[in-house]
């Protein structure tokens, strides 16, 4: 049961394409050091694709993978800060693959006054997340349901424990929440 990586690439990938307008060049992915699993590959390759296929094969941007290290609670905080304040390699989006991720990077462009200069598409929808989009802090943000998910492991589990197995991956829905439908999503919470 989980977020289909393929899906959560294009979605990056559309929301990017939105961005065109803004003169996007480079754009860095935020990449869990500790994650052995191919799921960021085909995250980035989902991005990659749907740019493509939109702008042609030479579509404009720099899309890089970043290597965070998380070894203690504050790494991923540092490291995500020493690469908004390395004027070596500028930047114009930073997309966090997880909460921790969007809110670090939320908190650094506040704290070193990039808000503006750097877009962040974000990953899940916590109070101070939606705060920021209001805020045009972050650009967007994608939220999992959270009640699908719940009812499909439960699901899964029944299968599982009449079965012995589970025969099939449960992919749970997402939505991108943007500054546009803020207001929609917020009345229906």
């Amino acid at each position: 049961v989980g977020i289909n990586s393929y899906n959560l690439g294009q979605e990056y990938g559309k929301q990017l394409l939105k961005m065109k307008d803004l003169d996007v060049k480079k754009v860095f992915v935020l990449i869990d050091g500790k994650d052995e699993d191919s799921s960021k590959n085909i995250i980035l390759l989902a991005i990659r694709e749907t740019l493509e296929k939109k702008l042609g094969k030479d579509y404009g941007f720099d899309i890089e993978a970043v290597v965070i290290d998380n070894e203690n609670a504050f790494s991923s905080e540092e490291a995500i800060r020493d690469i908004i304040i390395d004027s070596k390699n500028v930047f114009d989006v930073m997309i966090c693959l997880n909460p921790t991720y969007t809110q670090c990077t939320y908190q650094s462009v506040v704290d070193h006054n990039k808000v503006g200069e750097i877009n962040i598409l974000g990953y899940y929808d916590s109070e101070n997340i939606l705060d920021a989009i209001e805020k045009g802090i972050i650009y967007s943000t994608i939220s999992i349901d959270t009640k699908q998910m719940g009812s499909l492991c439960v699901d899964a589990l029944e299968e599982y424990e009449l079965t012995g197995h589970v025969s099939e991956y449960f992919s749970v829905d997402t939505k991108m929440i943007t500054a546009d439908n803020m207001g929609k999503y917020s009345q229906k919470e």
